[in-house]
């Protein structure tokens, strides 16, 4: 598993985030947040997450911004 890979599951969790949620990401704390996107991770993917946690969340916000921005 690499990075990117973990990147590109990010931004299909986002995708889906934005669908079903809705603005309801400004309300989660950072926590929850984190909590949330290792939900759908295995161990390895989990790992890379942890090493690279500030970057993987700003992709996640970024793009769920972005998809609400559209709509």
């Amino acid at each position: 598993m690499s990075v990117e890979k973990v990147e590109q599951k990010i931004i299909e969790i986002a995708h889906e985030f934005a669908q079903k949620y809705g603005k309801e990401i400004l309300e989660l704390s950072e926590d929850e947040l984190i909590s949330y996107l290792t939900s759908f991770f295995n161990y390895e993917e989990w790992l890379i997450f942890k090493h690279n946690e500030i970057e993987m969340l700003r992709l996640f916000l970024k793009t769920v911004k972005e998809d609400l921005s559209k709509s």
